[in-house]
């Protein structure tokens, strides 16, 4: 799966379910991820895309938008490794770059 398949299916996931799944992720989350991730996932109302900026062997940055249920648009990115072959989310930026 492409690292910007792997970025829309935890978004859209996570939109539908409210919850994040940790299985699109690197490394099981720590106590800090629980609590952001799990609030924040109430926030996201609809996935816009997502957008490659850069790959190579292990390592992929993609670009997305999402909005809030204020219906405001924003823009992060997301870092993602390979493990075992498979794309799987690194870290997520805490800004927004649009």
């Amino acid at each position: 799966m492409s690292p910007e398949k792997v970025v829309t299916e935890y978004f859209e996931n996570l939109i539908q379910t409210k919850q994040p799944d940790w299985s699109y992720f690197a490394k099981g989350p720590n106590f800090i991820m629980k609590k952001l991730y799990t609030a924040g996932a109430k926030y996201f109302e609809k996935f816009i895309g997502a957008q490659l900026l850069t790959k190579n062997e292990n390592k992929a940055v993609v670009l997305y938008a999402i909005t809030n249920t204020k219906g405001e648009i924003h823009r992060f990115a997301c870092t993602l490794k390979k493990v075992d072959g498979e794309w799987k989310i690194k870290t997520f930026d805490n800004y927004d770059i649009g």
